[in-house]
């Protein structure tokens, strides 16, 4: 029997940030912004209904995420898990693969102990399955929050080919009106830089 290994793929977190300074060059300059009344505006249901179905940043932009994940035993899909995320939080679905005698990992605990794999205190075990025979044993898990991805294998089974996979997907249906954006925040982002060095020019002098 090979010894116990386990594999973890990192933690994906990722964060949105925005220049105030550059947020005011935009609205000062774009000719709809001093047509804009200001106040906090109701929308219409069209709009409503446009804005459904995916994150909606600080800047107004329109965007969705999701992730699949699978595990694989000697080329045979053990386990795949998606989430996508909604307005209202994260949807998961799992489903398990035809490996021939594959369990639920949280009714295979006994098993993977008596087999040499002590997983009692780990937690997030729903999510997973297991494979316990005379080779050795496997635990595949797939944590998946609104704070980590993992996928993750503990084995100590010899002559057992694993693979994992992690797909991301994020959907940007205002990719164009985004880089426009950021073009007019770089412009934004250059002017103050060119302002600040004029105003510390003329102190020198």
């Amino acid at each position: 029997m090979a010894p116990a290994f386990v594999v973890s793929s990192a933690s994906a977190q990722a964060f949105l940030a925005q220049t105030s300074l550059a947020q005011l060059y935009v609205e000062q300059t774009s000719p709809a912004a001093a047509l804009t009344p200001t106040g906090p505006q109701a929308l219409s249901d069209e709009e409503l209904s446009g804005l459904r179905g995916g994150f909606l940043t600080t800047n107004g932009f329109t965007f969705g995420f999701g992730v699949v994940i699978r595990s694989y035993v000697d080329d045979r899909l053990a386990l795949e898990t998606r989430m996508t995320w909604t307005p209202t939080g994260p949807a998961t679905e799992q489903t398990r693969g035809d490996v021939p005698g594959m369990t639920d990992l949280a009714s295979a605990l006994t098993s993977l102990l008596n087999s040499g794999i002590d997983l009692r205190n780990l937690g997030g075990t729903s999510g997973g399955v297991a494979l316990v025979s005379g080779d050795g044993a496997t635990a595949l898990i797939h944590n998946v929050t609104s704070g980590q991805l993992q996928n993750l294998i503990v084995n100590n089974a010899s002559n057992r080919d694993l693979r994992q996979d992690m797909e991301l997907n994020l959907y940007l249906p205002d990719l164009a009106t985004m880089q426009a954006s950021s073009s007019a925040h770089a412009r934004a982002a250059q002017l103050t830089y060119d302002l600040n060095t004029s105003l510390v020019g003329s102190l020198g002098r």
